[in-house]
């Protein structure tokens, strides 16, 4: 894996990982490419970050994926 920030190239996947967790905390937005093209991500819990999100994306009405790290969910 590989990582594109700032114009410098970083390596390593833990490195990699925690970049872009703290940018996602922060609220910033972050484009992952993928085998399938790219997706975008922000904090589902920050709606200054998901309004952007869907001011970038054109999608005002429609509902996004939400993806969990396991199928145990807390309420």
């Amino acid at each position: 894996y590989e990582l594109i920030y700032q114009g410098k190239r970083i390596e390593g996947i833990n490195t990699i990982t925690t970049l872009v967790a703290e940018r996602i905390f922060r609220g910033e937005i972050v484009t992952i490419k993928g085998l399938g093209g790219f997706f975008m991500a922000c904090n589902a819990t920050d709606t200054q970050a998901v309004d952007r999100l869907r001011e970038a994306k054109n999608r005002d009405g429609k509902p996004f994926a939400v993806m969990f790290s396991g199928r145990k969910v807390n309420h």
